[in-house]
């Protein structure tokens, strides 16, 4: 019995290699909804100056990441206020079904992509419950990083064919076997559908931020892509 565990090992191994390359089931992906999610995130904003910004300081930095992201759609906006000193930014990018896989996308959290540029993570905090004008969001992954005395604190969530990828307790910086084997499969045999990832980082604590008007409003339209959750489903879940 104990010589046909070797096999069945090589099996398995064998069939997520085929996964990882190819798709044997020919999924046909539903059409995505192109360029759209500029709309969810305000242009003005009464009190704070708003900027686009793009996905890199230069132009070969930003092709870089274009090829590696592989985005249907992206909106990356600053807000800043006073002198300055005080912001918050809010990049939506965006995938069709089928456009990328689970793995791929899961994979370029700030937990990996901010500590490979630099930045040294202080602090985590798993499936954070928060509200926005009395609407129950999706639980987020909160994180707070530090880079040369300066602190940023992050909310993110990515949502997978309209529900919240789950990344367990722990630092996201790459996928844990079962993970691995979970979204490849779901990838290949089940697709993907649409997909996001939302992140607000800002260098105000969000004990302080959140209960401002003005980001209320700009965190309630964003919302709008998929982030509003019953209360009722909300505990349910929990």
């Amino acid at each position: 019995m104990k010589k046909i565990f070797p096999y069945i090992g090589f099996v398995v191994l064998a069939l997520l290699v085929l996964f990882q390359f190819y798709n044997p089931f020919n999924l046909e992906p539903e059409p995505g909804r192109g360029a759209h999610v500029g709309d969810y995130v305000p242009e003005q904003l009464d009190g704070w100056t708003v900027t686009n910004k793009e996905l890199g300081a230069t132009e070969s930095i930003r092709d870089r990441a274009a090829r590696i992201l592989n985005l249907e759609d992206f909106v990356y906006r600053n807000y800043t206020r006073g002198d300055g000193d005080e912001f918050f930014e809010v990049y939506v990018a965006y995938w069709s079904p089928g456009k990328a896989s689970i793995l791929e996308v899961s994979s370029h959290t700030p937990d990996r992509c901010w500590t490979e540029n630099g930045w040294t993570m202080l602090d985590k905090e798993h499936q954070v419950e928060k509200e926005v004008e009395n609407k129950a969001l999706l639980p987020s992954e909160w994180r707070a990083f530090e880079i040369q005395g300066n602190e940023q604190f992050v909310h993110y969530w990515h949502l997978v064919g309209g529900k919240s990828y789950q990344y367990g307790q722990r630092r996201n910086a790459f996928p844990t076997p079962y993970s691995y084997v979970r979204d490849l499969l779901r990838s290949h045999v089940l697709g993907t559908g649409e997909q996001y990832f939302i992140r607000i980082n800002t260098n105000i604590p969000f004990e302080e931020l959140w209960y401002d008007r003005q980001f209320q409003k700009v965190v309630s339209e964003v919302a709008g892509l998929g982030l509003e959750v019953e209360a009722e489903d909300l505990e349910s879940s929990s």
